[in-house]
């Protein structure tokens, strides 16, 4: 395969037809990553010498195809693989090597990293010496209180070598204290605005309709539970829209039994999210420590709804920025002052 003798190579996971709503697509990691390899390119000094090469996501055989052929232009490389947990890894971990043996890069940007990644970046770099390693930790799936002889340990390993890197830039400054990543070499950052949180912004002037929105996933440490509970027991005569997919979606089914407001629409498109977004008077965004470290995390879609004409609604958690606690309504954890 030849390709552009590019100066940089952003390595990460993404859907171009996510707005069509692929169910294995993360919306906030599409939008995040999106935003970081279409800036790089932008820059006029980079125009033209930034190659992407992304993981497509994808729900594993038998649930979809069992085999990408890939897909391939003068700015991004879509590698094929064997639809198969495990190997479709390690088939992109190889053509992710043959591309950085073939273009020789200066610098090398990972988006979140395995301990795969971390062992053929690093051993890119034993052949490669000059070429500046970046990895951006945007999730961090690990609990500590696991023990030694988890599966987790797995992540641990990459966690504790990705310290070997030139530049680690992680969602939170917990993530380098906890994982001891030296200080020198990190740069903390929240997130920044995606295409849809500037497309929100000129959303200022809508008439706004009395209605609230949850989107994301519907699992416990995104707190639709809590919420869903909340709007029952209080009765609260509102409409509350709800959008994703997980394993709480049969609690949520239980709520719009018992209150009539609560609409459950599923997964969909990130266009249809946006639109009821747009026009929501109130957007909630909920994170807590249960299932996950909360601190390893950060929801970038707050930095969205905060672009959004309508009012926040937030519990105060783990890295929440102080800078935005004046632009948000901030709950108690067991919503109680929800109503």
């Amino acid at each position: 395969m030849k390709t552009k003798k590019p100066r940089i190579v952003y390595i990460g996971s993404y859907d171009q037809n996510y707005l069509a709503g692929n169910e294995a697509t993360s919306a906030a990691a599409n939008q995040v990553q999106g935003t970081i390899f279409r800036e790089l390119n932008i820059n006029s000094r980079l125009e033209k010498h930034v190659f992407s090469i992304l993981f497509k996501p994808m729900k594993t055989w038998p649930y979809s195809q069992l085999f990408w052929k890939g897909a391939f232009t003068d700015y991004f490389y879509i590698p094929p693989f064997i639809n198969i947990a495990g190997i479709k890894q390690l088939c992109f971990g190889f053509f992710t090597f043959l591309i950085l043996i073939n273009t020789w890069p200066r610098m090398v940007i990972k988006y979140n990293i395995s301990l795969l990644d971390v062992f053929i970046l690093l051993f890119f770099k034993l052949i490669c010496r000059r070429v500046y390693l970046v990895a951006i930790i945007q999730d961090v799936h690990y609990d500590k209180g696991k023990c030694f002889l988890h599966p987790q340990i797995i992540t641990l390993a990459g966690l504790k070598l990705v310290r070997f890197f030139d530049l680690i830039i992680p969602i939170s400054e917990k993530i380098q204290k906890d994982f001891q990543v030296p200080l020198q070499k990190t740069i903390v950052f929240n997130g920044g605005l995606t295409p849809q949180g500037l497309s929100l912004l000129k959303e200022s002037d809508k008439e706004l309709r009395p209605y609230a929105v949850f989107a994301g996933a519907l699992v416990p440490y995104n707190g639709i539970d809590v919420l869903v509970k909340s709007w029952v027991e209080s009765k609260i005569d509102l409409d509350l829209h709800v959008f994703g997919k997980g394993t709480a979606e049969s609690l949520v089914r239980e709520a719009v039994i018992q209150n009539s407001n609560i609409i459950f629409h599923g997964f969909k498109s990130e266009k249809i999210v946006y639109d009821y977004q747009k026009n929501a008077s109130i957007n909630f965004c909920l994170r807590f420590s249960r299932g996950i470290e909360a601190g390893y995390f950060f929801p970038s879609k707050l930095f969205n709804i905060i672009c959004a004409p309508g009012a926040v609604l937030v519990n105060k958690f783990s890295g929440f920025p102080k800078e935005l606690e004046l632009s948000c309504v901030i709950l108690d954890d067991d919503l109680s002052d929800l109503s």
